[in-house]
């Protein structure tokens, strides 16, 4: 089973949460499955989950190079030279487009391989499979 869920800001990726936050079971009621990957928590976007270990491994492992696709907001307009930098794929450690000098204000997964928000509100999921 496959489910794509918006994950709203603020919310977290995990069924158990602490600090005063709502776990994923407030947002995701299908039992037995788990995100396959994740997304931090003032980050919001598409989340998949399933209950299929070797699916959640294909695309939470880096080494199976699934694309991820986002919208990012970030401080100021970038020039050519950062978006270039940009385009080249960067090394990143924290901070994101903060390394070519514009910090990521917003950040949306809009898709994860074939998959995509397909129009979801967040706080929404589907079964896809």
């Amino acid at each position: 089973m496959l489910v794509a869920f918006n994950k709203p800001f603020n919310a977290p990726c995990q069924f158990t949460s602490g600090a005063g936050r709502r776990p994923l079971a407030d947002f995701v009621t299908v039992k037995g499955v788990y995100p396959a990957g994740r997304l931090d928590y003032d980050s919001e976007g598409l989340l998949l989950l399933t209950d299929e270990g070797s699916l959640r491994k294909r695309i939470a492992d880096s080494r199976h190079r699934t694309k991820k696709t986002y919208l990012a907001q970030v401080e100021r307009i970038p020039d050519d030279k950062a978006l270039a930098l940009l385009r080249r794929s960067v090394k990143l450690r924290d901070g994101m487009t903060a390394v070519v000098g514009h910090p990521t204000l917003r950040l949306v997964r809009v898709g994860i391989g074939d998959w995509s928000l397909d129009g979801r509100r967040p706080g929404e999921w589907e079964v896809c499979r």
